[in-house]
C-alpha cells in the first residue's frame, strides 16, 4: 500500500511539474514587453524563449531550476530580455541571445551545460552576480562578435571562464576565477579586465594580459554567493551598460531625399574592414564610397551579393582598428517599399537594420509624427534628426508630416 501511495505521489507531482512547465511557455508566449513572469520554485525540464523586453524571474537560484534535458539551449533570450534567480543546467547551451540583441542574466546559477553556460553571438549582454560553473566542453561564457559586460561573477570548474572571439571588446570586471583550466582566452581579440581574482587556475590568461589591478589570491568559495537565494534588481545597472556597450557597436545614418523611394545610407564602423548588406533582395545599391575620416583615404569597396541581398563589401589590411565612428561607407539606396508617400501626403519609412545606434536624417520642411521603436528628435541645422539606440535586429518605422 506504501509503494502504491508512493507512486501516485510520485506521478502527481510529475503531471504538476508539467502542467507548470507548459504554463511557463504560455505565459511568456502571452507577455509583452516590460511584464515580469515569476517562476516559482521547482526543477522544470525546458527549453524557454523569453520574448523581447520580457523578465523571467524565478524564485531563487537555490530552488527554482530549468533543465535542458541533455540538448538545445535552455533558455533563449530576445532584445533587452531578462533572466534572474535561476539555476539553468543540463544544456547544449545554458542561456544564449537571439537576433544579436541585448539580454542581462543575474543571479543565477548557470552550471553543468555542454558547450557553453551563457552565448553573447552578437549584440551585448549584463552578465551580474552568477555562479557560471562545470562546463563541460568549451567555455562558461562565449563573447562571438560581442561586448558583453560581465561583473561579479563566479567562474569555477570550466575548461575556459570565458572566451572572447571578434572585434567588439567585452569588460570583465570585479569576478572570481577559481579552479579553471583557462580562466580568459582571447583569441585575436581585446577585452577589458579590472579587480578580478585569479585561483588555482592552471592558466589565468592566454592571448593578453591582466590588468594591474587583478589579483592572484587564495578564494575561499565556501564564503562566496555571487548569487542571491532571492534576486535583485538591477534596472539601473541595465540602462547604463545598455547605453555603454550600444555606444561601442557600429552606426547607421539614413539621409531621407525630397523623392520617394530613394535614400543615403553612411554606416561607421571603428574597423576598416566589414560588409554591409542590405535588409531587402530588392533594394537597388546605386553607388558607393569607404573613406577614413581621419586620413581621407579611400578604401577599397565592391558591390557584391550576400546570400540573396545585394551588399558592399570593404577591406583595408593596413587600417587600425578600434577608432570609433572612424571608417564610413556611403551608399545610395533604391527601394519604393522602404519610403513612400501615402495618398493623405504623410512619409513613411520603414526600414530593417541590425546597427545599434541609429540615426535618420529627414528632410528638409519635415518632422517625424510617429518613432518607432521609440526614439529622440532634434533640429539640426534646420532639419530634423532622429536617433534610435537599439540592439539586435530593429525595425524602424517613421512617420513624416509636413513641418508648420
Amino acid at each position: 500500500m506504501k509503494t502504491c501511495s508512493a507512486f501516485l505521489a510520485l506521478l502527481c507531482a510529475t503531471l504538476a511539474a508539467i502542467a507548470e512547465q507548459e504554463s511557463i511557455q504560455e505565459r511568456l508566449a502571452a507577455a509583452q514587453p516590460g511584464d515580469e513572469i515569476a517562476v516559482p520554485a521547482g526543477v522544470y525540464t525546458c527549453s524557454l524563449f523569453v520574448p523581447d523586453g520580457v523578465t523571467l524571474l524565478g524564485d531563487g537560484a537555490d530552488t527554482t531550476t530549468l533543465d535542458g534535458g541533455g540538448k538545445g539551449f535552455v533558455v533563449t533570450m530576445g532584445k533587452n530580455a531578462v533572466l534572474a534567480g535561476f539555476t539553468v543546467r543540463n544544456g547544449t547551451v545554458g542561456v544564449a541571445n537571439t537576433n544579436e540583441s541585448f539580454f542581462t542574466v543575474a543571479d543565477c546559477r548557470v552550471t553543468e551545460n555542454i558547450q557553453y553556460g551563457i552565448m553573447v553571438r552578437g549584440g551585448s549582454a549584463l552578465i551580474v552576480s552568477n555562479l557560471i560553473s562545470s562546463t563541460r566542453q568549451l567555455a562558461g561564457v562565449a563573447c562571438l562578435q560581442a561586448n558583453p559586460y560581465i561583473l561579479d561573477n563566479v567562474f569555477e570548474s570550466n575548461p575556459v571562464g570565458i572566451v572572447v572571439n571578434g572585434k567588439l571588446v567585452p569588460t570583465i570586471v570585479d569576478n572570481i576565477f577559481v579552479a579553471n583550466q583557462t580562466a580568459i582566452r582571447l583569441n585575436s581579440a581585446s577585452a577589458i579586465t579590472g579587480n578580478n581574482i585569479f585561483d588555482r587556475n592552471t592558466v589565468n590568461i592566454v592571448g593578453g594580459n591582466l590588468d594591474p589591478t587583478d589579483l592572484i589570491q587564495p578564494v575561499d568559495l565556501l564564503k562566496l554567493k555571487a548569487y542571491n537565494s532571492k534576486p535583485g534588481r538591477y534596472t539601473d545597472l541595465i540602462n547604463r551598460v545598455f547605453d555603454q556597450v550600444t555606444s561601442e557597436h557600429p552606426a547607421v545614418l539614413y539621409t531621407l531625399l525630397p523623392e520617394d523611394g530613394k535614400f543615403l545610407v553612411a554606416t561607421l564602423f571603428p574597423w576598416a574592414t566589414f560588409t554591409v548588406a542590405s535588409a531587402t533582395p530588392d533594394t537597388k545599391i546605386s553607388g558607393h564610397l569607404a573613406f577614413d575620416t581621419m586620413t581621407q583615404d579611400i578604401l577599397a569597396s565592391e558591390k557584391i551579393s550576400s546570400g540573396q541581398t545585394p551588399a558592399v563589401a570593404v577591406r583595408s589590411d593596413k587600417h587600425p582598428d578600434m577608432e570609433l565612428n572612424r571608417y564610413v561607407l556611403d551608399m545610395t539606396y533604391e527601394h519604393g517599399g522602404s519610403y513612400s508617400t501615402d495618398a493623405d501626403g504623410l512619409r513613411h519609412f520603414k526600414r530593417m537594420t541590425s546597427f545599434s545606434t541609429i540615426r535618420i536624417l529627414l528632410p528638409t520642411g519635415w518632422k517625424a509624427s510617429a518613432i518607432k521603436p521609440a526614439g529622440t528628435a532634434e533640429d539640426s541645422n534646420g532639419q530634423q534628426v532622429v536617433t534610435i539606440r537599439s540592439c539586435g535586429h530593429t525595425t524602424v518605422d517613421l512617420t513624416l508630416e509636413p513641418a508648420e
